[in-house]
């Protein structure tokens, strides 16, 4: 994860939250930055009033993702997620992972894990050398057509 002025990793540190709140919470790339902290009782209004604050962090130059996470059980864990550049979402994969992975590395649950959120449940297997497979439900939420214009803009740019 880019965080700027370090060459450490950010492991359960606190960060400031313009003066309003601090996090204490572990920077983590699973192919995308996210930005992990452990809570007793999840507290949505937090998320939604200070994700975009972690988002924007001065450490995070490139922006990140949130995941805040409530340990349910010894193989289950509750998520509410902050998306870079979408807002609150109401289920993530990769967030899932991020989440996952961290909880496991920092001895919080084992694997696998099942992640709960408001849109759905994963099941994430964590390896020992940080490999993760994801499991979960699949469903359609929409169908649509490209235009022909736009199919045609598009294989332009790629070929």
């Amino acid at each position: 994860v880019g965080i700027k002025e370090r060459n450490t990793p950010l492991i359960e540190e606190a960060i400031s939250l313009d003066g309003k709140a601090s996090v204490t919470g572990s920077a983590v790339s699973v192919g995308n930055p996210h930005f992990v902290f452990f809570v007793e009782k999840i507290d949505e209004p937090f998320i939604r009033e200070f994700g975009t604050l972690i988002e924007h962090h001065p450490l995070f130059p490139r922006r990140i993702n949130t995941q805040m996470v409530r340990v349910a059980g010894p193989n289950e864990i509750e998520i509410r997620i902050w998306e870079r550049g979408a807002g609150y979402t109401q289920a993530s994969g990769s967030s899932s992972c991020a989440a996952a992975s961290c909880a496991v590395f920092l001895g919080k649950v084992k694997s696998p894990v099942t992640v709960r959120m408001p849109g759905g449940t994963l099941l994430i297997e964590v390896g020992e050398k940080g490999d993760l497979r994801m499991e979960g439900p699949v469903e359609e939420v929409m169908t649509g057509n490209f235009s022909r214009d736009f199919l045609e803009r598009l294989k332009n740019n790629i070929g």
